[in-house]
């Protein structure tokens, strides 16, 4: 799911101004999250503020930046991103603590304690790879089938930590979501 699409959504249901990414440097697909909503923080008029944590440690300490106020976020997005999904629990635990509204990128995030996401189901998702696959295997080109993209988007929020954060979402925008 784009990351546009991701910030989209949940500028519907939150407001930001600024927005912390928590990210692994580490890994190429991050900085390329990080520079898309660079450019789409300027777009809708948001700040980026990038927190990257190739290790515990660090995480850690940005974690605790945001504790001590020394770095001040409305919002935090998680970007699909190993390091960052092993470590959501404690990213959600914290963040929660602070009531500071987060929003993560995969379905692993909303069920450890992340606030929201538009997802995907990954089910349907393999049975559309599993389809062209099939065509495939069955003697048709790869560069014959179109290209597939996710149509089965959610937008799910956690329940236990929106009632955490305390806030109400606009009655035009309760019928998309699933709460969890």
């Amino acid at each position: 799911i784009s990351v546009k699409t991701q910030i989209n959504n949940a500028l519907n249901i939150i407001k930001f101004k600024k927005l912390v990414v928590f990210s692994n440097p580490r890994e190429e697909n991050s900085i390329i999250v990080v520079s898309s909503l660079v450019k789409l923080g300027k777009d809708l008029g948001f700040e980026i503020i990038p927190l990257y944590a190739p290790t515990l440690k660090i995480l850690k300490r940005h974690l605790s930046d945001l504790e001590n106020k020394n770095i001040v976020a409305d919002a935090v997005y998680l970007p699909t991103d190993s390091f960052i999904v092993s470590n959501s629990k404690l990213i959600a635990s914290v963040l929660n603590k602070l009531k500071i509204k987060s929003i993560g990128a995969i379905r692993d995030y909303i069920d450890n304690g992340i606030m929201m996401g538009t997802v995907v189901d990954y089910y349907k998702l393999g049975k559309k790879a599993a389809l062209i696959l099939h065509k495939h295997k069955n003697g048709q080109k790869l560069q014959n089938i179109p290209i597939k993209f996710p149509d089965n988007v959610n937008i799910v929020i956690n329940k236990k930590t929106y009632k955490l954060m305390d806030f109400k979402i606009d009655d035009e925008f309760l019928n998309n979501i699933n709460f969890e």
